[in-house]
């Protein structure tokens, strides 16, 4: 198959107005290539508009070698596709792709172009992930460029990094999208002279970007085009407007004034930065009095509330003293508060299953801290202090109760006394009664009723004198004595 285009003389010329041939081997169309072989002294290529629709895409384009083609231009060719690379153009310094469906592009379509120093690519259509995540790709091989065209693209976000190879970078068109941020990594081109973000979607610059353009200002000559762009002129950005009329960077603005571009103020008027910074301390004055009237009222309400709190405080301070103290004694106690566990109480009889087994199956097993008489006690110490003092050091109180200890009146009575003391509103599971013998077969005790109806049901334990152990019994004996107390 063969392809015939020639220019007018109205027209740009085609190799010297000479009708030029464009071959396509292969037989299928998803393998076929096309090749143009190109004369030798040939440096200069424009087919643009040549085709409405250029629908078979081959696999590549092979430009014959060797060759100087340094200008190819092939805008507005109707490629529905730019998959396929384009080979043989190891010379090729500018390059124009604009115009063309480029939606799905291969990460190395310029792949073999390492020579290129102007490329153009505007309105291709592409994908504007493709930019936001994979363009640095497409870029990795083309060090040398200098020019740059991405306008009209309907771009929302760019990698700021996606031009991370080209460090000679001089001009680079970002006009016509749709960019809310510089999204330009400025300090990687210290060579850039020209910034196109005109007709995009840009409301300011922030005070970072404002330095790396000063920076780059400081330098050379660069110039920033903003026109087109919705910029604000509200109290958020007023450093922005004054940047404007301060930068050594050439800007693009309206009239006579290169600073003076279209802003919306935050009451939604259209105005102008002329108007703005002829009025700036206006505008100032008007910004910070909103906030320093908050700050003021905030600081006046607080004023006033520490001196109600100091009036207050002067006219009732024994009584606040009194209801502090009241607070902190309605604290709920935790176990780490006392110095011990639980506090045994039991009967003189009884020392050996308190002292051996209680020790082998609550402490050596559980870690249960226990308060014994017969091991703490000194010899000669009064009995009742020292049930007092062991009770209020003792987080639980464990009561042994068996026929000795029933048959005790003085031991009982006290003990139980003291045990019923202790409960109270924060501490309502302090007690702990276990049951050695059948509770049908022990003497009638008063002062053990009356404690029994103060102690939950699941505070009430049968233990055998003879239980092994590893039984269950003592597991749940130690999560007792171990647990919160839960308040009603």
């Amino acid at each position: 198959m063969q392809y015939v285009y020639s220019r007018t003389e109205g027209g740009c010329t085609l190799f010297e107005n000479r009708v030029y041939h464009f071959l396509m081997d292969k037989t299928t169309p998803t393998e076929v290539s096309f090749h143009f072989p190109i004369p030798p002294k040939v440096t200069y290529i424009n087919i643009s508009a040549a085709f409405h629709r250029f629908s078979i895409m081959p696999r590549a384009f092979q430009f014959g070698t060797p060759n100087i083609l340094q200008t190819l231009d092939i805008s507005y060719m109707g490629f529905s596709s730019c998959q396929a690379p384009f080979l043989g153009l190891t010379s090729l310094k500018s390059f124009d792709l604009s115009g063309n469906d480029c939606y799905n592009i291969s990460e190395s379509f310029l792949d073999q172009c390492t020579a290129l120093r102007h490329l153009r690519m505007s309105s291709l259509h592409v994908n504007p992930e493709f930019f936001r995540t994979r363009a640095w790709r497409l870029f990795r091989n083309l060090q040398l460029l200098q020019t740059l065209d991405l306008s009209l693209n309907n771009l929302i976000h760019v990698d700021p990094h996606m031009l991370r190879a080209q460090r000679h970078l001089k001009e680079l068109n970002l006009a016509g999208n749709r960019l809310q941020s510089l999204s330009v990594d400025l300090e990687s081109h210290q060579d850039l002279v020209l910034l196109d973000l005109s007709h995009n979607m840009l409301p300011t610059l922030l005070p970072n970007e404002r330095q790396a353009l000063d920076t780059l200002a400081a330098t050379h000559n660069l110039s920033l085009r903003l026109r087109g762009n919705p910029l604000l002129c509200a109290c958020s950005n007023l450093d922005f407007v004054r940047w404007l009329w301060s930068t050594a960077v050439q800007l693009d603005g309206n009239g006579s004034s290169a600073s003076n571009y279209t802003c919306v103020t935050e009451t939604g008027e259209v105005s102008n930065t002329h108007s703005v910074m002829a009025h700036y301390d206006t505008h100032w004055r008007r910004c910070v009095g909103q906030t320093m009237l908050g700050v003021a009222s905030a600081a006046f309400l607080l004023q006033l509330l520490v001196l109600v709190i100091v009036y207050v405080v002067s006219r009732s301070w024994t009584h606040l003293r009194y209801v502090w103290k009241v607070m902190k004694r309605l604290r709920l106690p935790r176990r780490e508060h006392f110095r011990r566990d639980a506090y045994v109480g039991y009967a003189d009889a009884d020392w050996e299953f308190a002292c051996m087994t209680l020790t082998t199956c609550l402490e050596e097993r559980h870690g249960v801290r226990l308060l014994l008489r017969d091991r703490e006690e000194l010899p000669g110490s009064i009995r009742a202090e020292s049930i007092l003092e062991h009770i209020d050091d003792s987080w639980k109180v464990l009561l042994l109760v068996t026929h000795d200890f029933a048959m005790d009146e003085w031991l009982c009575g006290f003990t139980v006394q003291q045990a019923q003391r202790s409960i109270t509103d924060t501490m309502p599971d302090r007690v702990i009664v276990v049951f050695l013998e059948d509770p049908a077969r022990l003497p009638p005790m008063a002062s053990l009723e009356r404690l029994l109806r103060m102690v939950p049901e699941r505070n009430v334990l049968h233990v055998h004198r003879d239980t092994p152990p590893h039984h269950a019994v003592w597991d749940s004996l130690a999560e007792h004595v171990l647990g919160e107390n839960h308040p009603p």
